[in-house]
């Protein structure tokens, strides 16, 4: 029971709010005999070297004034404790409470929204293209979450992009994430009922022609020019040597043709070179809210000669949480221009190296190399590589045609049923 009352007493004092002070002076005795006289509760009375310490309520603290100057004493407050006080510094806070309100709530606000879009294993197709499709699509920064259907926006970047085999995409926080998985093109679906010709897109020598649609016009070791016609969508039906009826179908065959391609590059022998100078770099640091920016630090710039290099890095209070602010740092690369020349066999070998990559790029498109007659030489003012690629391709493209037009040169195999 005693313990309870006790309790009950200590919450009742923290409710009223008092204060520890500490009593010096001329007779510390007589001012705690007065406290008593004047019926002042003080409890917790500790006795120190030259005077005492002890706990009053707030509201008695002021009544030791009198006291204090009877007895020639010096009262200094050590320590407030209780609710009033409490409730005395959220008062002279209020502002700091309203702006961290303020903030909890548009934290909470912006938790809705997507505030970044990565993109994982893409490697035909660009990061570019496909957030240009999501922006088609209004799927981009500062859309609404619950807007956004994943298994939907899945099927769609199926269907758009040919080359991929898996799409999956997620939200976590306020970041969207999408999967990819690129692969062999997908099945693109194409009306083969619609009768059409293959016609060749280059010049060229036909190497092998298999055809497993319509009637093949040209073969193997054949001379064509482009847009020749190598397999028609006209199938006629003979009976020994005699036509018997005519039958019109989307042409379908693998081709593979021998041509060329004609090859050209020139360099300079004078260039300029960029000398950086790391001395006089210049750094502009910023913040960017939305499309707001507030410049931190804004240097001057002296030179006219300069690159300019931005980091942005994304603000993330949280793991997968990402706000629309980013602390962004701009650094100017202060250069002069110094005037160089290359020297003939620099030039020879900078054309070469440019000619096996464009040979590599080829082969990456399955197109065969076979060999080239590029050849290089000294002109005044630069040196050029001209000539030739010869190659071996996959040719052929669908040409669609008017079937009742070329009907009239069969009207007689024809009914008017038909």
């Amino acid at each position: 029971m005693f313990r309870e009352v006790v309790m009950i007493l200590s919450l009742w004092k923290y409710m009223q709010g008092y204060v520890v002070i500490r009593v010096r002076g001329y007779s510390p005795e007589r001012f705690i005999n007065l406290c008593a006289n004047k019926n002042i509760y003080i409890w917790n009375v500790r006795k120190i070297a030259d005077g005492y310490i002890f706990c009053i309520s707030g509201k008695a603290f002021f009544m030791l004034s009198p006291i204090a100057k009877k007895t020639k004493c010096r009262v200094k407050i050590l320590k407030k404790i209780g609710m009033p006080f409490k409730f005395l510094k959220v008062k002279r806070r209020k502002y700091f409470l309203y702006g961290l309100l303020i903030s909890i709530a548009a934290v909470i606000m912006l938790s809705f929204f997507v505030w970044r879009i990565e993109i994982e294993g893409n490697m035909k197709y660009t990061t570019e293209e496909i957030t240009a499709y999501l922006t088609k699509e209004n799927v981009t920064i500062g859309s609404f979450k619950p807007k956004i259907q994943c298994s939907k926006l899945d099927d769609q970047l199926l269907s758009h992009f040919n080359q991929t085999m898996w799409v999956s995409s997620e939200l976590i926080g306020t970041k969207l994430i999408i999967h990819i998985r690129e692969g062999v093109e997908s099945e693109v679906i194409i009306d083969d009922k619609k009768p059409c010709d293959i016609v060749a897109t280059n010049a060229g020598t036909i190497v092998s022609i298999i055809t497993r649609k319509g009637t093949p016009l040209v073969k193997q070791g054949d001379v064509v020019e482009k847009d020749t016609v190598l397999v028609s969508g006209t199938l006629e039906i003979k009976e020994l040597t005699q036509l018997k009826a005519v039958e019109f179908t989307h042409s379908d065959a693998d081709i593979l043709l021998k041509t060329k391609y004609p090859y050209s590059d020139t360099i300079s022998y004078q260039y300029i070179e960029r000398n950086y100078i790391k001395d006089q770099q210049k750094t502009d640091k910023a913040l960017q809210f939305f499309n707001h920016r507030i410049n931190l630090l804004k240097p001057k710039i002296n030179s006219m000669n300069y690159d300019i290099v931005e980091k942005q890095k994304q603000i993330e209070p949280i793991k997968n949480f990402y706000l629309p602010i980013y602390y962004m740092t701009t650094t100017f690369m202060i250069y002069e221009e110094v005037e160089k020349t290359y020297t003939v066999e620099e030039t020879e070998e900078i054309l070469k190296s440019r000619l096996n990559l464009h040979m590599e790029k080829l082969e990456e498109n399955n197109i065969q190399i076979l060999s080239n007659d590029v050849i290089f030489k000294e002109d005044k003012e630069a040196f050029i590589a001209t000539g030739s690629i010869y190659v071996i391709e996959k040719n052929g493209q669908d040409k669609f045609f008017d079937e009742l037009t070329r009907r009239q040169g069969y009207n007689e195999y024809f009914t008017e049923e038909d």
